[in-house]
């Protein structure tokens, strides 16, 4: 429970849906370490701390979290999701499609978040066709998630189907009206300001305001 807590509060965080996002993050830490402490037996408590840091930007540690939960269970699926997600934001595209696709085929019902960072990982290495591929699947599974439509709107303006990235951003603005490229940048893990500036240029390319 307390790791599931830390998980919302980051995601809180991530998406700007808090006020005061400094002591959300602050505490979804606190948290997720309390669910450790509490649990070192379970890969879950181990993700939901891996999950908080990445959002802290704090690579090292996020890595050595998911490192004890493979420790501890060696077939968790999910912990090989999360270092995709990592090394999609430390810009190693080739690890996280290594380790997407261990995670689907240690679970076969894999959730949308393995396609998005096969498709994230897809955009980073300029393979705009698979891109879109994948984070079309990803966003049928679930039409609700910001990230998914943030790179397959940027996939979309780099494939040149101008029309479907416009269509994404206004999609994106109906989820979060607020949404920004200036808050992208603040939330968003991303490890490499030049990545980010590649993205962001896409993104305005899209339509999506300052």
């Amino acid at each position: 429970a307390y790791g599931a807590l830390a998980y919302i509060l980051a995601n809180s965080f991530i998406r700007g849906w808090t006020d005061t996002p400094t002591h959300t993050i602050d505490r979804a830490l606190e948290l997720a370490k309390t669910a450790v402490h509490l649990d070192p037996s379970t890969p879950q408590t181990y993700w939901s701390l891996g999950y908080v840091y990445l959002m802290r930007k704090d690579y090292k540690k996020a890595e050595k979290s998911v490192a004890n939960a493979i420790k501890v269970a060696p077939s968790h699926s999910d912990a090989y999701g999360l270092q995709a997600l990592i090394s999609n934001n430390l810009v190693q595209p080739e690890k996280a499609i290594e380790y997407a696709q261990k995670g689907m085929r240690l679970n076969p019902f894999y959730t949308w978040d393995y396609l998005y960072n096969l498709g994230r990982a897809y955009y980073t290495l300029n393979r705009y066709e698979q891109a879109v591929e994948m984070l079309e699947q990803a966003s049928d599974r679930n039409p609700n998630t910001i990230t998914v439509k943030t790179f397959l709107a940027a996939s979309y303006a780099q494939a040149g189907m101008t029309e479907e990235a416009e269509w994404e951003i206004d999609q994106l603005l109906a989820l979060n009206p607020n949404l920004t490229l200036t808050q992208i940048r603040q939330t968003l893990p991303m490890s490499d300001p030049e990545h980010f500036d590649k993205l962001a240029q896409d993104l305005r390319k899209a339509g999506l305001p300052e």
